[in-house]
């Protein structure tokens, strides 16, 4: 039946006056009461409104029926179909919503595709996307899932947008993988970034003036920079843009880019751009028109990967160099708006090859290693032994190697052994196998030998020489006056270098005179020996006698 041959007298054949009144009493609002509304002929007017609206809702069953069954004979297309339906059923609620609850979804809903609200939605039960893959069950481009506690999941991926932003030390799933050794800073002391003339500062003052490089940062501020976070690198007030520009060390990938900073007020675009191996042209990696900015923040800009090479000069898919380029906004607040960006500290982070993340590490044998020195400041000890046996320390005014245990303290070297100056010059060296040398000044004054010791200069002695005293100005023993002459009796006074009969050698003869054959002992041969190798006085040559024989010295 054709919807217009579908009539009802009581409701649609008023006309004239009766439907102009019962038109303005409706837009008037003369519904007012539960009463007007009842449908027991009390009202006849209002009655036969709800009458009509009852009608309405037949007709529009009666609509849905006639499009299913005759929607080509009505000249409607299946998707137009489909689209009222839809439409239509939306007006009432569902069978699968609660009664006591409209606004509650229930997880044995069948439903689910109607789970997209703009109010705010409910669920209680276990959310299932079917298909063979998941990769669009939920879209998260353009909103957020808060309080969601914890989420359970295999894993869990951050688009490398390039886009930047502030974490506000509130970081991310993926920002905190810097827990994980493969993917770290690649620009600090764990990868032994040393060279900081590979650490480059940039700026232009306007978009039409040239890039020109900042050269008044000393390299204990490119240090703090890279590796404190409390450098005083600044985007001076009203620059144009700011570049940060870091050499590859050794091979890695490069895959974001941390800084911590102040924007003092103002905000900035942040870009990484790239220097191709091959042609050392710079290319634009990403283009992000978002803005940053905070007090003080850390700012994070992760991107896809860029193969960081330092040395190649051939690939044209690898880079030698990255650049990080700032585009500020200067605010021009009241207050702060003349004050620079501070730039505490950047590095750029990747993944693959493996890279220690911080200055210190064990090895494989459980050996605590450090990469660079380790500083102990003023009253810290260095403690070794169970009971802190022995401490390295220094107390501000004196060091001290301060050993307190059990046994004694042994100092060892498999080679030679040195203790010398802050300038290098020696106080004690000693040979393995060898000599010990004892310094004055750097010069050496006293060394031990395979026989004895062997002395440079003079030998100053205080102390006792065959239990009698050495005077204290080491001049002579005791009881022997200064400058006393201490000849022997039996030289004469009229010719110290002349010797008398009474020398005695031993012989037994008691009257041998010159010319006397004597006969002597080995030893008393060797005597002699020593005798005549005397030097004589004044260069004179004579004889020495005595009683049993004669020593001829010339």
């Amino acid at each position: 039946m054709a919807l217009n041959d579908k009539r009802y007298g009581s409701v649609h054949n008023r006309t004239g006056d009766d439907k102009v009144r019962l038109k303005t009493n409706y837009d008037q609002g003369h519904i007012n009461t539960l009463a007007d509304l009842s449908d027991n002929g009390s009202n006849p007017e209002f009655g036969a409104l709800i009458y009509m609206i009852q009608e309405m809702q037949e007709e529009l069953d009666y609509l849905r029926t006639e499009i299913a069954t005759n929607k080509n004979k009505a000249g409607i297309s299946t998707s137009q179909a489909s689209a009222i339906t839809a439409n239509t059923a939306k007006k009432t609620s569902p069978t699968w919503v609660p009664s006591s609850n409209p606004s509650y979804l229930t997880s044995s809903s069948t439903q689910s595709k109607y789970l997209r609200s703009d109010a705010t939605d409910y669920f209680n039960g276990k959310l299932i996307w079917g298909g063979s893959n998941y990769a669009d069950g939920i879209d998260m481009s353009l909103g957020n899932i808060n309080d969601a506690h914890y989420l359970d999941a295999n894993e869990y991926r951050q688009r490398l947008s390039g886009r930047p932003r502030n974490n506000l030390g509130d970081p991310t799933v993926t920002e905190m993988a810097l827990f994980e050794e493969q993917f770290g800073p690649k620009t600090t002391l764990a990868n032994d970034y040393d060279d900081l003339s590979d650490l480059t500062f940039w700026g232009q003052e306007t978009s039409s003036s040239d890039w020109v490089e900042i050269t008044s940062y000393s390299d204990t501020q490119k240090r703090r920079f890279l590796r404190t976070n409390n450098s005083t690198v600044v985007i001076p007030n009203t620059y144009y843009k700011f570049r940060v520009e870091f050499k590859a060390r050794s091979y890695t990938f490069a895959n974001a880019v941390y800084m911590y900073w102040s924007s003092q007020s103002h905000n900035s675009q942040v870009n990484v751009w790239k220097k191709r191996c091959s042609d050392g042209t710079w290319l634009q990696h990403t283009s992000e028109t978002n803005t940053i900015s905070s007090w003080p923040g850390h700012g994070w800009v992760p991107f896809s990967n860029i193969p960081w090479h330092e040395t190649n000069t051939t690939s044209t898919g690898h880079f030698t160099h990255i650049r990080v380029e700032l585009t500020p906004n200067w605010s021009g607040h009241a207050t702060y708006g003349s004050r620079p960006i501070a730039l505490y500290g950047m590095q750029i982070w990747g993944g693959y090859p493996k890279g220690r993340r911080t200055p210190h590490y064990y090895d494989e044998n459980g050996e605590f290693n450090f990469l660079k020195d380790a500083h102990l400041q003023d009253g810290k000890f260095l403690k070794l032994g169970t009971g802190s046996d022995l401490k390295l320390y220094h107390d501000g005014s004196n060091s001290y190697i301060d050993e307190s245990g059990t046994g004694i303290l042994i100092i060892k070297s498999s080679n030679n052994l040195a203790l010398r100056s802050a300038t290098d010059e020696n106080y004690i060296y000693c040979t393995s196998n060898g000599n010990v040398r004892l310094y004055y000044d750097n010069a050496q004054k006293l060394e031990t030998a395979s026989g004895g010791i062997n002395i440079t200069g003079n030998l100053a002695v205080t102390g006792t020489i065959d239990s009698r005293d050495v005077a204290t100005d080491g001049t002579k023993l005791d009881t022997i006056a200064t400058n006393a002459d201490v000849t022997p009796s039996w030289v004469p006074s009229s010719d110290p270098g002349y010797g008398t009969s009474n020398l005695a050698l031993g012989t037994t003869s008691s009257t041998a005179l010159a010319g006397d054959t004597v006969t002597i002992t080995t030893a008393q041969a060797a005597i002699l020996t020593n005798l005549a190798n005397l030097p004589t006085r004044r260069g004179a040559s004579g004889t020495f006698w005595n009683n049993r024989g004669m020593v001829a010295v010339s």
